[in-house]
């Protein structure tokens, strides 16, 4: 078996017909008039006329991006599949045993809410590579439908969910990760001067918690429904910061507090259950994630700042207290201080010791 190899293009609707027609195995975004004209073949799609070309970013009805995969073999070729709400629960469970699997929901939909709340659920999901995208439409058709492409049977649907499992050759893996193309530029943000959404923003906010309760109220009451679920799909990180001055007095330290939208925090905040984000975070140190408290400790126990500063700066004063408490007499220092002031005693009367501090 060869190996498979994907690569990506933006083409015209003619070119992308010749590349149908010539069997090729392709996964297509492009706008929902280009995926109607589309005739039937091994391709999977979704809705969206927004792209990166090579100049950043573009707006298209007229092109489609493609990615082609390469080096497919015909004796185990790419299998694609629809899902909808109930079966949804299985595509992990039907990727090949090697290789990984792309994937198309349509946004706004039953399937994409069921996918965003319980994927993590989804047997088999964490040792099966999935990666994907999410359909949509142009702004300006923002109350339509967004559509994914169901090559095989040549179809477009608003309900399912599509996707392309593709085996690879013994001599491969998958290793999913995010590359970056791009630069940053000298601009405080990144924005799409067509439509001014913000990509990186900042918030006057304490913590995390906070910078999203202020986020909420942006917004009317009736609308916090689709925020939240907006939110839980968009959001990548939060950090906070705060500066506390250094304990020998010549400069100030950074206090961060980070968020990652993992797919439990991403849950919480679809369900606008923000409370419960904190001590999510604080069991998540493993996944990159800290608290402002766990961040003061940290800056403490290594002498950076002081006691003081510490907990006059905490979210929980006594949660802190309790975290330096529980350290400090666990400190090895501090046992054998304990274990310099014990004796031992025998007992007389039935020979055993005693222990006396």
């Amino acid at each position: 078996m060869s190996n498979i190899q994907i690569t990506s293009e933006l083409v015209d609707l003619e070119n992308l017909i010749e590349k149908i027609n010539q069997r090729e195995f392709l996964i297509i975004a492009a706008d929902e008039k280009i995926l109607k004209q589309l005739p039937s073949g091994n391709w999977i799609a979704g809705s969206i006329p927004y792209f990166m070309g090579s100049e950043g970013g573009e707006i298209s009805q007229e092109k489609a991006f493609v990615n082609t995969i390469e080096g497919v073999n015909l004796n185990n070729p790419p299998r694609i599949m629809p899902y909808d709400v109930n079966s949804i629960k299985n595509i992990a469970q039907d990727a090949p045993e090697n290789g990984f699997t792309i994937t198309i929901l349509p946004a706004g939909s039953d399937i994409h809410a069921e996918y965003a709340e319980n994927a993590p659920s989804y047997s088999n999901m964490f040792f099966s590579p999935i990666i994907g995208w999410v359909a949509g439409n142009h702004l300006d058709d923002a109350n339509t439908q967004a559509q994914v492409g169901f090559g095989t049977a040549n179809m477009l649907m608003p309900d399912k969910a599509i996707a392309m499992h593709v085996p690879l050759s013994d001599s491969q893996f998958a290793n999913i990760n995010i590359v970056n193309l791009f630069e940053q530029g000298s601009g405080p943000k990144i924005s799409f001067a067509e439509t001014g959404h913000l990509v990186l923003a900042t918030l006057h906010a304490n913590n995390a918690n906070q910078a999203l309760d202020r986020i909420q109220h942006f917004f009317p009451a009736d609308r916090h429904n689709q925020l939240w679920m907006d939110l839980s799909l968009n959001l990548r990180a939060l950090l906070a910061q705060q500066l506390l001055p250094t304990a020998d007095g010549t400069g100030r330290r950074a206090v961060v507090e980070i968020l990652i939208n993992t797919p439990l925090v991403s849950d919480l905040i679809r369900k606008g259950e923000v409370h419960k984000i904190k001590e999510l975070m604080s069991r998540s140190k493993e996944l990159g994630m800290c608290t402002f408290d766990q961040a003061l400790y940290e800056l403490y126990a290594e002498g950076i700042i002081t006691y003081d500063d510490a907990i006059a700066s905490a979210d929980s004063k006594n949660d802190l207290r309790l975290m330096i408490k529980l350290q400090s007499e666990t400190d090895a220092d501090y046992l054998e201080q304990v274990a310099d002031n014990l004796t031992v005693a025998e007992d007389d009367e039935d020979d055993s010791f005693q222990l006396f501090k």
